[in-house]
């Protein structure tokens, strides 16, 4: 969880940014906020690749 919160301020700079992402819901992951998927290590390793995604110019 640690070193997905420090990707996040990577991709989005600061803290509150990356955690208002992350408790939004988000119509590319069926309505879900990103932090819904954290409670298993599959969804941790998800939530990490979206980031990736993000860093490449994906929208999630």
């Amino acid at each position: 969880l640690i070193s997905l919160y420090k990707h996040g301020m990577e991709v989005f700079n600061t803290k509150d940014d990356f955690e208002k992402w992350l408790t939004t819901p988000n119509v590319l992951l069926d309505k879900k906020s990103p932090a819904d998927f954290l409670d298993t290590v599959s969804g941790l390793k998800f939530i990490d690749n979206r980031l990736t995604a993000i860093e490449y110019g994906e929208n999630v």
